[in-house]
């Protein structure tokens, strides 16, 4: 039987209350509702059975984790970055010299698969960072026991801190060596050590490897499509394979754009200069840390576990095919009269009606065809970066 007292009920529902009002600012309300409920049982059990003595009630593992989480990303700097190789049963765990780059390597792999995973490339999508650093926890506890070698690389830990994009430039545009062209940036740094670290990376794979890498991040504006990813250009025009179809359905992407020139990006650098099967892969809404609803990004998790787990691809669960988008043109502000004519509300695969105006660059107006939309658009960029995607539907011939 329990056996606490009204006065101290009173107390503890008191004490469980301010806690939660005070931590309102920093975590979602399903996380809180969900610790409040946690903490109060948990106390209950701890400090009101006859006969125990009473301890302090144990905080739900939410806490401990974003606490974790953060302590880490604030050691993601030259000064703090220590390399160190955890052994565990079935592999070992390495802290790269690299700071943010932790790789881990099976005793024995059957697989010639190879894979990195990078997050926190923009420092405010904070979902994909949450369940890296999860799969990392498993790994460490052997609850994942990886088939395949895999490097997690955390990308901008300054930006993460902040809660914001960048600090001076967009480090997604900065890759394939656009970083000599910025030298001012913070992130021109970090685009060259990041780039240096994967090139590292797989150059240590067998020639026979398999390589891929998914760049992970969550949109800043919403979509008609919530996930979707964006395959660079091959040096090649190349349709979009089964595997890569596959690798995308799992995670549930509903659309692919399939890009036609080579880009700054990271996926574009690994994928160059790296000949890496690579993705940038959008996951749903941005969110601060501790405000993601995980639920949302379940489909992906669970395809990088598997992954992970089996060393295959091709065993992945069937899932709907994405549509495949052919990017017609990359949108780019090009002089100092450049105009952006889609609206701030704008979601990303809304239609555009046949002729209507998407830009004045320095060639003219540009209007849409019939089938066309834009992704990413954003005007709010220096001149020289790119404003939008102008895509299409496989299959659909434009009406000139």
């Amino acid at each position: 039987m329990l056996s606490m007292k009204k006065p101290a009920m009173l107390s503890l529902y008191a004490a469980l209350t301010i806690t939660f009002i005070r931590e309102l600012k920093e975590y979602s309300i399903f996380s809180l509702c969900k610790w409040w409920i946690v903490s109060l049982t948990n106390s209950l059990l701890s400090n009101g059975l006859n006969g125990k003595k009473r301890r302090p009630f144990n905080w739900p593992r939410i806490f401990s984790f974003m606490d974790d989480l953060i302590s880490f990303i604030e050691t993601i700097n030259k000064e703090k970055w220590k390399s160190e190789e955890v052994s565990l049963e079935t592999g070992k765990l390495l802290y790269k010299n690299t700071p943010g780059f932790i790789e881990y390597i099976p005793h024995h792999s059957d697989s010639a698969l190879i894979m990195a995973i990078s997050v926190g490339i923009h420092g405010n999508e904070t979902a994909p960072i949450e369940i890296v650093w999860d799969i990392i926890q498993k790994i460490k506890s052997q609850r994942i026991l990886p088939k395949i070698r895999i490097l997690f690389i955390f990308g901008h830990p300054q930006a993460m801190l902040a809660g914001k994009r960048f600090l001076g430039f967009n480090l997604n545009r900065l890759f394939s060596g656009n970083h000599k062209n910025f030298k001012e940036y913070l992130e021109s740094e970090r685009a060259q050590e990041i780039e240096e670290g994967l090139t590292r990376f797989f150059s240590e794979a067998n020639e026979s490897s398999s390589r891929w890498h998914l760049d992970l991040h969550t949109a800043i504006r919403g979509s008609h499509h919530q996930r979707f990813a964006v395959r660079p250009y091959y040096g090649r025009d190349l349709d979009v394979d089964q595997t890569e179809l596959q690798i995308c359905a799992a995670m549930g992407v509903e659309a692919i754009l399939k890009t036609i020139s080579p880009a700054t990006t990271f996926a574009g650098f690994s994928a160059t200069h790296l000949k890496a099967k690579s993705f940038t892969v959008e996951l749903g809404s941005v969110a601060p840390f501790g405000k993601n609803d995980l639920s949302c990004f379940a489909m992906a998790k669970n395809t990088i576990i598997h992954i992970l787990k089996t060393g295959l691809i091709h065993e992945l669960p069937q899932e709907t095919k994405p549509l495949v988008y052919d990017v017609k043109k990359e949108l780019i502000n090009d002089h100092d009269d450049y105009e952006f004519y889609i609206a701030d509300d704008y979601l990303n695969f809304t239609p555009l009606t046949q002729g209507q105006a998407i830009e004045k660059n320095k060639e003219g107006i540009l209007e849409a065809k019939k089938n066309q939309s834009i992704v990413f658009p954003n005007p709010h960029v220096p001149q020289g970066q790119r404003t939008g995607l102008l895509v299409q539907p496989q299959g659909h011939i434009p009406d000139c």
